[in-house]
């Protein structure tokens, strides 16, 4: 079972070394991400724990990753995104209801 714990909305303009959404994760707790691209345009996403690179995803413009936290930390998802010069698109964070 998992409840939504980040919505995030946002426009703003690609950077060079990918756009940056983090958040607190819990040891054990499995986590969903889905990015959604309302322009529709590529999208890659790479996930990361502490530092360490735990999932990615390249699907186009709807990535979604899922993941079991290895560590309690932050979280930091990366967002690049190919051609044109804003990205306008909604990222959600699902965690699930209790760590294993």
């Amino acid at each position: 079972r998992f409840a939504v714990s980040l919505e995030d909305r946002r426009r703003e303009p690609v950077a060079p070394a990918g756009n940056i959404v983090t958040f607190d994760v819990e040891k054990g707790r499995e986590y969903a991400v889905l990015v959604y691209n309302r322009d529709r345009s590529n999208l890659f996403v790479n996930l990361k724990v502490d530092g360490n690179e735990v999932a990615q995803d390249a699907n186009g413009w709807m990535p979604e990753l899922r993941i079991k936290a290895p560590a309690t930390g932050r979280a930091e998802l990366v967002i690049y995104a190919s051609g044109g010069k804003d990205l306008d698109y909604d990222v959600v964070v699902a965690q699930s209801a209790a760590a294993d």
